[in-house]
């Protein structure tokens, strides 16, 4: 039996199936990944093909993505703030987002609207950065970790997971928490607004091996070299 590819009656279709169908259309969550590389800086992405099949399908779409981060990435990407990821493949990365975002008077009302980011370090995740990912996203829910390290005895165990509640309640972390809700307080105008987010720690292998329990299996997107700009 031969399956349809084409609807060509999908046009007369009431207007509220036609939007229904398209709110079921609507992609998974994505992850816009930014690396650093010997030769500059890399934008992975995959694109929403809602955005581009027709008006109807593009209008429904943009009530999710949101063109952001034309200055910190140089490019602008369709991002959905509710649930999609931007990743950062190291330190690095963040560091020239960071610069890039403040120097050029990039827009921190949009990096306050992500909820979810991910980053890579070498071996465990310092103050000092989880200090420049707080202060960069202001109203972040999830910090996801990759660790880079050579404990293969850790691959085996589940992912770490710190709710917000043990963080700010660790008090060797006091003073770093009230400089990061000082500093994005002040920012946002918003006094007592800024909450530690739940973070989840793991190495390479833990990570797989969650992802692949929940379904969840990245497939890369499309790669986009650019230039390293100082």
């Amino acid at each position: 039996m031969r399956r349809a590819t084409r609807f060509p009656k999908f046009s007369q279709l009431p207007a509220e199936l036609q939007l229904m169908i398209w709110e079921f259309a609507v992609p998974e969550p994505r992850v816009i990944s930014y690396s650093s590389q010997f030769h500059g800086l890399s934008l992975t992405q995959t694109h929403p093909g809602i955005l581009h099949a027709c008006y109807e399908s593009r209008k429904e779409a943009l009530k999710r993505y949101k063109t952001a981060f034309s200055i910190a990435l140089r490019k602008p990407v369709y991002f959905d703030f509710a649930r999609d990821t931007l990743e950062f493949g190291d330190f690095t990365a963040l560091e020239e987002f960071s610069k890039r975002n403040t120097r050029f008077n990039g827009s921190m009302e949009e990096t306050d609207g992500v909820r979810m980011v991910a980053i890579t370090v070498r071996s465990r995740l310092e103050e000092y950065q989880f200090k420049l990912i707080c202060s960069n996203f202001g109203a972040l829910d999830e910090l996801k970790v990759r660790e880079i390290t050579h404990e293969t005895w850790a691959d085996w165990k589940p992912l770490r997971v710190v709710e917000r509640k043990e963080i700010e309640g660790y008090l060797p972390l006091g003073g770093l928490l009230a400089m990061i809700r000082w500093n994005v307080e002040l920012r946002r105008k918003v006094e007592g607004g800024w909450k530690a987010p739940r973070v989840l720690i793991g190495t390479e292998k833990q990570w797989e091996t969650a992802l692949k329990a929940s379904g969840q299996i990245y497939d890369g997107g499309d790669e986009m070299d650019l230039d390293d700009e100082k």
